[in-house]
């Protein structure tokens, strides 16, 4: 075991082991000598001496300590509440794409096209020549027969050509009396089929962007698990 001597001012002490010579505090300048050298050196340049000279971290005090917790928890606060807003960004993101398939899925495109085609003033146009065809039809028939048939079909509104686009787009709809506005009729019911494609697209489109939240963030949080599982599994072997 080496032994150690030091210069404290002109007067020698020692011999030290390394252990006891820890407990002296002595500066890197203290003038050292040991078996093997020549003279006094200071206690820097001997390699086995550096440890006691490296510099270390004071003591935590308690409220430090607190502060530094405190600092962390706020940190892993943001980076949390920063994933689950880039998570939330990209499931509403993907809502809002879904929710065009799912509006299309509900035939709101088609309805929105057929509204713009029976508002159209080529379809009322179309819609009055035929009514005008049939009526010509209709008195050509009652001069034939030389009679008026009041009780025609087009005459009591039965007959309509644009009951053909009601029964073909919204069912068998119900049958008004005299000359009803089927125009007014065909475009109401189209603003209530694509007004119920909008709900359903909505409610389709929320649905799947909450599912994808919560299975990204499922999966984010299961990952974490098992990477910590990893960690502690190295250090205790």
């Amino acid at each position: 075991m080496k032994e150690y001597y030091f210069a404290d001012g002109n007067e020698q002490k020692g011999p030290y082991s390394l252990e006891e010579l820890k407990n002296n505090k002595i500066s890197a300048t203290t003038l050292i000598w040991r078996e093997g050298l020549n003279d006094w050196i200071e206690a820097k340049r001997l390699k086995e001496l550096e440890i006691l000279f490296k510099s270390t971290p004071p003591l935590l005090k308690e409220k430090d300590e607190k502060n530094i917790t405190s600092k962390r928890r706020k940190i892993l606060i943001a980076k949390e509440l920063k994933l689950v807003g880039k998570i939330v960004f990209i499931s509403i993101l993907i809502g809002l794409i879904s929710s065009l398939l799912f509006f299309y899925n509900h035939e709101g495109f088609k309805y929105i096209s057929l509204k713009s085609r029976f508002e159209s003033s080529e379809y009322q146009s179309q819609i009055k020549k035929e009514l005008n065809r049939l009526r010509k039809q209709e008195q050509e028939q009652e001069r034939k027969q030389g009679i008026f048939n009041s009780s025609s079909r087009l005459s009591r509104g039965i007959y309509h050509p644009q009951l053909d686009d009601l029964k073909r787009f919204f069912g068998n709809p119900t049958i008004l009396s005299g000359y009803p506005n089927y125009t007014n009729l065909l475009i109401s019911s189209c603003e209530i089929k694509i007004e119920n494609a909008i709900k359903k697209s909505i409610i389709d489109s929320l649905t799947l962007s909450i599912f994808l939240f919560i299975i990204t963030y499922l999966v984010i949080v299961i990952k974490r698990g098992f990477i910590w599982v990893a960690e502690n599994s190295k250090k205790d072997i």
